[in-house]
């Protein structure tokens, strides 16, 4: 990762604009795949659309964000703004919740656990 003058590297800097390019793209692509649903495309060519998108936006978050620096790639060089750390660490939070809650709540109340 190729750090500028200041000492913040340029994808920190661009973080914001990083993310609002990753949520609107996802909002364009599900409104696309609604668009599709409605003509008739099967639900198995949708179902691999998602997954082949989710993998391509993995691999580009991967070769945006690679580094040989240890710093960078363990703690983001301490240098991740409070809201971005904030959105990871709810989604860490809120993904184990629902590994560890959702099959107690499906065992004890079965589809109804999901209303």
């Amino acid at each position: 990762m190729v750090s500028n003058t200041s000492g913040r590297s340029s994808f920190v800097g661009d973080l914001g604009r990083i993310y609002w390019t990753y949520a609107l793209s996802f909002a364009v692509f599900v409104m696309l795949a609604a668009i599709l649903e409605q003509v008739g495309v099967p639900n198995r060519v949708l179902g691999y659309l998602f997954v082949f998108f989710t993998l391509g936006a993995y691999a580009t978050i991967g070769l945006l964000a690679r580094t040989m620096q240890v710093a960078e790639f363990y703690v983001g060089a301490r240098d991740v703004p409070s809201a971005m750390n904030g959105m990871a660490t709810a989604a860490g939070w809120i993904s184990g919740a629902m590994f560890v809650g959702l099959p107690g709540i499906m065992f004890a109340l079965g589809w109804d656990g999901l209303a």
